[in-house]
């Protein structure tokens, strides 16, 4: 089905590979929007489902065209939704965070296993977060695991995929200091003894023609001494780093 805005024909668009930045090529669609808009949209790395989802981007610009659009939106399958949102993100983040939210958002859909969008529902992220807290996740791991999913609906509603996000709003589970699974404190005499004897075996040593020395640039640790902190002498001169003397508390 072909539509017609402004007097012009809106096609189905072409289907361009890129490569973007250190990452793998993606198929990018370039494609004229239900305003009229071009556009240039990351899709998939995998052309069958970049096709797949230019044929599900192409539907929902005619039905929306024809005051349509939100509900057919809501059929897209969440699997194609995440592999397209993770082919976006992936230029535009470090690999450690691309990472945490590849796994995160996985988590999500394999717990509250829906395969659409119009079958999410509020409900269900409160279940699955009752279920991690009480299989011994912080509150901190699953408030990062429901916004990553979250973020994840607002991109595609943002971007025209979907007609509106279905978690429009989900509080967080409180994180003071009374619901910190593990409460973190100073480290005692005995631990910074042991911590500098460890020091020096945990040094990694790079060759490059002549052997380098890296260390921790670690200038003070806090201990619950009646002295506030001891300085760790770093310099990358000194052999062995040395324990100086306590600083004096601060006001």
């Amino acid at each position: 089905m072909t539509k017609r805005t402004g007097g012009r024909a809106l096609g189905s668009g072409r289907l361009i590979r890129t490569k973007r930045g250190h990452g793998d090529p993606v198929w990018v669609l370039d494609w004229r929007a239900a305003d009229g808009v071009r556009r240039r949209q990351a899709l998939s790395s995998d052309k069958r489902v970049a096709e797949r989802m230019r044929s599900d981007l192409v539907n929902k610009r005619d039905l929306t065209l024809a005051g349509l659009g939100s509900i057919e939106g809501m059929n897209l399958p969440l699997t194609d939704l995440r592999d397209a949102y993770l082919t976006d993100l992936k230029p535009r983040v470090t690999k450690n965070h691309y990472r945490n939210v590849e796994v995160r958002t996985k988590r999500v859909l394999t717990a509250i296993r829906v395969q659409r969008v119009r079958d999410v529902q509020t409900t269900q992220i409160l279940q699955m977060r009752a279920a991690r807290v009480a299989a011994g996740a912080g509150h901190r791991t699953v408030n990062h695991e429901i916004a990553n999913f979250r973020a994840m609906l607002i991109w595609a509603e943002k971007n025209g995929l979907i007609g509106q996000n279905p978690l429009r709003k989900i509080d967080p589970l409180p994180t003071d200091r009374g619901h910190i699974r593990r409460q973190r404190r100073a480290m005692s005499e005995d631990e910074i003894q042991r911590f500098l004897v460890a020091l020096p075996a945990a040094q990694t040593i790079h060759r490059s023609g002549s052997a380098a020395l890296t260390r921790p640039r670690l200038s003070r640790i806090t201990t619950n001494s009646p002295c506030s902190s001891w300085t760790l002498n770093s310099s990358n001169h000194s052999p062995k780093p040395t324990l100086l003397k306590p600083s004096p508390p601060s006001n």
